[in-house]
């Protein structure tokens, strides 16, 4: 049986989506600075109203495009967690999932350095990682943390992949496991856990990046995406 129209909702959800989707397109080409409302407006074929009814500006619309990308990235680090019973790889995977795209493309390393560089965004993925945090440091048995302390080193966290992010925006081009390694020590050291397996922590989320399996950005790594 063919199925109804569209409900409002539904309607709204797309014409979402194509806003982010052109929109990606065009940060990734142009540059997001240099990427305009009116430029996303033109490309998607859309009225002024239409933007501005699910999007405040643009960087609105990067940081929910990111947003999307983060909550993929996390999934795939609880089955990390599941898989290798290792509560330091799944902490760490984000970061480090960020650190292999941005090591492979410059312009994508730009567009999630812009994301770090608003405090609006960060306290967003804060958010986040806050609610992921508790889950598992819950199913780990581990001691639960003061709710201040956790926000502050959730923080110091975001603010290194952040500022190694930028390291690669800017023209950096040490390999991206080098910078991985450096990640994870100084997650293994805040916490206070120490990483005996460290390489092996860090060869089985290498193993995983490199498979091109991942999505990001709604494209498989193996898509030519960081090309």
């Amino acid at each position: 049986m063919a199925r109804g129209k569209l409900s409002v909702q539904e309607k709204r959800d797309i014409a979402r989506r194509q806003i982010m989707d052109v929109s990606l397109e065009l940060f990734l080409k142009k540059g997001f600075e240099e990427t305009t409302t009116r430029d996303i407006i033109a490309k998607a074929g859309i009225l002024n109203g239409s933007l501005y009814n699910r999007f405040k500006n643009k960087d609105e619309i990067l940081i929910s495009i990111l947003r999307d990308a983060i909550g993929d990235i996390l999934r795939e680090s609880e089955t990390i967690l599941r898989q290798g019973n290792s509560f330091l790889a799944a902490l760490s995977f984000p970061g480090i999932f960020q650190l292999y795209v941005a090591s492979r493309s410059k312009s994508i390393a730009k567009l999630v350095y812009v994301v770090h560089c608003k405090w609006d965004a960060v306290e967003i993925f804060s958010d986040i990682f806050e609610v992921w945090w508790k889950h598992f440091v819950e199913e780990f048995g581990l001691a639960k943390a003061d709710p201040e302390r956790s926000r502050l080193v959730l923080s110091s966290m975001i603010g290194s992949i952040g500022n190694m992010v930028g390291y690669y925006a800017n023209g950096g081009n040490a390999p991206y496991q080098e910078a991985s390694k450096h990640h994870l020590m100084m997650i293994s050291t805040t916490l206070g856990i120490p990483a005996l397996n460290l390489d092996e922590i860090l060869g089985t989320i290498f193993s995983i990046l490199e498979s091109g399996e991942l999505e990001f950005l709604g494209h498989k790594l193996s898509e030519g995406l960081l090309e």
